[in-house]
Formats: structure tokens, C-alpha cells, sequence
């Protein structure tokens, strides 16, 4: 009995410690902590429509690759949207050009599309990049 309560005791007293000391409440650490998990994010595409859906701030890949083919698919209606790309901690970009498209990832916007870019350029001209997302956990500066 003595020692459960001495446990908490230490538990408690070093919960204020540390919420003390760095000037956090008990629920702003607790999502700092939520912050900091990680995140993924899909782009779906269709190549017979070129329609195209996105995702972002999902728990895991599979489950941001599954809504990211659903937003396609609404857009699509066609049956062929597939995940073109995840991204983790991280930004993803579509490129679509005359008749092939490519995607790509990278720790920020930039990064993303470029290599969204450089994989629509190896495959076809006049590419352009038609969407990019982040989850909200990516580098912004």
C-alpha cells in the first residue's frame, strides 16, 4: 500500500515538475505530444479521367491511400483511381502534362514538386503541377 502511493506520489510530483519548468499545462503537453506523431498523406489518380484526389494528416499510409482513391473516385466515377504517392511527415505533388503524369514527395512543397515534375517530364510534355499537399506536420520554412 505504502509503496502504489509513494509511486503516485513521485508520479504526480514529477508531472508538476515538468509542467513547471517549461511553462506547459498538463493538457498543452499532452498535445504537443499529439503534434508530434507522425502523419501521412496520399495523391490518387485516374488516368482516364485525370481526375484526382488527395489526403493528408491520416494515422497511416493505408488509411490516407483509401481516401485519398475515395476523393478520387467521386471525382473520377471511372473505377481506376490508384495512390500515385504517400508521403510521411511530409508534402506530395501531381504533375500532369499531354498524356502521362508523374508525382512525387519531399519534406516540403518545393521538393515535392519538382520531383512531381521531373517524373512527368521523363514520361511527356507540358506538365504542370495540378495539386500538392502536406500533412500539417511538414518542414514549412
Amino acid at each position: 500500500m505504502h509503496r502504489k502511493l509513494l509511486s503516485s506520489l513521485i508520479l504526480m510530483s514529477t508531472l508538476c515538475l515538468f509542467s513547471s519548468t517549461d511553462g506547459y499545462t498538463a493538457s498543452a503537453w499532452e498535445e504537443e505530444i499529439v503534434v508530434q506523431a507522425d502523419l501521412y498523406g496520399a495523391i490518387a489518380f485516374s488516368p482516364t479521367t485525370a481526375a484526382h484526389g488527395y489526403s493528408f494528416d491520416y494515422a497511416n499510409r493505408a488509411a490516407a491511400e483509401r481516401r485519398a482513391i475515395n476523393e478520387c473516385e467521386k471525382n473520377a466515377g471511372s473505377g481506376d483511381c490508384q495512390a500515385i504517392v504517400w508521403f510521411h511527415n511530409a508534402c506530395g505533388a501531381l504533375a500532369v502534362g499531354d498524356n502521362a503524369y508523374g508525382s512525387g514527395w519531399g519534406i516540403d512543397i518545393l521538393y515535392a514538386a519538382l520531383y512531381a515534375m521531373e517524373s512527368c517530364l521523363e514520361m511527356t510534355g507540358n506538365c504542370k503541377v495540378v495539386r500538392w499537399v502536406c500533412t500539417s506536420n511538414a518542414v514549412t520554412e
